[in-house]
């Protein structure tokens, strides 16, 4: 449900593509931009935590990047988490959402861009 919550738990640590869990309910400063490029290098790929599929993918390539692009996408990408969140509230039990407290925020994850020449998709 939760992609940053879902590698932390099922990702064995020697597999880890490095990533960065972002909040974006308020404007993200320099210092936390820099910081999750810092962590997972250039280019990166920043995407929804949760319940918007490949809605907001997006591919950085330069540091100012990340600002710019999660400054484009704030209001549009709030209303979506607004229309998951009360699924999320309804299936995300109380006690799961004390222990896992990032899953109902306007989450983003910005993970290291891996380039393969091998394609997949959900069909197979």
């Amino acid at each position: 449900m939760d992609k940053y919550y879902s590698r932390l738990i099922l990702d064995p640590p020697e597999s880890f593509v490095p990533f960065h869990p972002l909040d974006i309910s308020r404007p993200l400063t320099q210092e936390e931009q820099n910081e999750a490029l810092e962590s997972v290098g250039l280019p990166a790929i920043i995407k929804p935590r949760t319940g918007t599929r490949s809605t907001f993918l997006h591919k950085i390539t330069w540091g100012g990047e990340l600002l710019q692009y999660v400054e484009s996408i704030r209001g549009d990408f709030g209303q979506k988490i607004d229309d998951v969140r009360p699924f999320l509230a309804r299936y995300l039990p109380i006690s799961m959402n004390m222990v896992l407290p990032l899953a109902l925020e306007e989450g983003l994850l910005v993970e290291e861009f891996v380039d393969t020449p091998l394609k997949a998709s959900a069909d197979g």
